[in-house]
């Protein structure tokens, strides 16, 4: 025989009523379509799936993703303010880190910036700031520009150029302006300068030695950009053809990379030199018996010519390969790097001037650091001459 419940159960299913027995079928009636609806519900839903980690379930752990420096982009001289790294991380939230960084400054004469984020400005100009937190793998960088310039002034900047070829060491002034008259400073070895706290209504000279002087006028009233073109006052020399070049060694600084005493094969060297000359840019193509690299560019301006060969400087920092290698033996090899600096002399041209830079007596013809040098001689004053053949 069916229990009470059963047939109110299925009396309920059927869609049939009875009538009330009491206070029992009330509530029963109420459970058991309690547990029918629940039942309906739960077999009705589709099925869930778990939250993948990463996803904003109550398992994910919000990530760092990356650094971000905050602090003013310019500061006047003699000013402080501290400077904070904010971390941000996978969920959208940040956390600004009290410690456990490592700030730093590319100029620290222009800039300083202390352990715990104090920038303090000293001189006009530029600096890059850095600061790093954490460790491999989860170690992250940021970094920020900050100018040093007086209230209410402006930078300008921009490129000296002779056609398309950065014109080095050109001398760029305010002559006169609302604010910043007198300011000077000198173009880099890509012809880029920097004045910072100009005003006003500007007038701005570009000179260098051999070139007709250039003035031009800009009204500055925010940071702005002035490119100019210098012209040789009289022409330039054409330097085509066959030379000898003689690389000498000068009076070598110590060292605290091995030895700074060169063999005597290594003292001075010479080779057969082929120029060839395209408007200011200038080739330099050597023979030798034993050489493994030997071409180099320079730049012809009108009282010089300046040539700039890669060595293991430029390799390590930037990937330059090395410009002269010649091999004085099988596990000895002539390395020469760095910036010549020379002037035509006499009659008949020859090129003389000095090499401010290394040479070196290397193990392998590929070195990449100091340890690959069995002797390495660095001088300002390396001799460095062309004699047309």
């Amino acid at each position: 025989m069916k229990g009470q419940d059963e047939i109110h159960l299925a009396e309920l299913i059927g869609g049939r009523s009875r009538p009330s027995a009491g206070q029992l079928v009330g509530p029963r009636l109420i459970l058991v379509s309690t547990i029918v609806l629940g039942v309906f519900l739960s077999c009705s839903k589709p099925p869930t799936e778990p939250t993948p980690p990463g996803a904003g379930g109550p398992t994910d752990t919000a990530r760092p993703v990356s650094l971000e420096i905050v602090g003013p982009a310019e500061l006047p001289p003699g000013e402080a303010t501290r400077l904070a790294a904010r971390l941000h991380k996978s969920d959208g939230s940040t956390e600004s880190l009290a410690k456990g960084t490592d700030w730093h400054s590319t100029e620290p004469g222009i800039l300083t910036v202390a352990s715990d984020g104090l920038a303090s400005a000293l001189a006009r100009g530029s600096a890059t700031v850095s600061v790093t937190y954490g460790n491999v793998p989860l170690r992250f960088t940021a970094s920020k520009k900050v100018l040093v310039i007086p209230a209410g002034t402006y930078a300008v900047s921009g490129f000296v150029r002779e056609e398309s070829f950065p014109v080095a060491e050109a001398t760029v002034t305010v002559m006169s302006a609302t604010t910043g008259a007198g300011l000077e400073t000198v173009t880099h070895s890509d012809g880029f300068y920097e004045l910072f706290g100009v005003e006003g209504q500007a007038q701005i000279r570009f000179s260098k030695s051999g070139y007709s002087a250039r003035v031009e006028t800009l009204a500055v009233t925010a940071h702005s950009e002035l490119d100019t073109q210098l012209v040789p006052e009289h022409g330039r020399g054409n330097y085509s053809g066959t030379y000898q070049l003689t690389v000498t060694a000068g009076n070598c600084r110590p060292t605290s990379y091995g030895s700074n005493v060169l063999p005597v094969e290594a003292r001075a060297r010479s080779y057969s030199a082929r120029l060839t000359q395209n408007g200011p840019d200038i080739r330099v193509e050597l023979n030798g018996a034993g050489l493994i690299a030997g071409a180099f560019s320079g730049r012809v301006e009108p009282n010089q010519l300046l040539f700039k060969i890669g060595g293991w400087v430029d390799f390590y920092y930037y990937g330059d390969p090395f410009d002269l290698v010649e091999a004085l033996a099988p596990s000895s090899f002539f390395v020469v790097e760095g910036a010549a600096r020379v002037v035509e002399e006499g009659s008949t041209p020859r090129l003389s001037g000095e090499l401010d830079g290394a040479i070196g007596v290397a193990r392998i013809a590929s070195p990449v650091d100091a340890n690959d040098f069995s002797a390495q001689c660095y001088a300002p004053n390396h001799r460095f001459v062309l004699e047309r053949r």
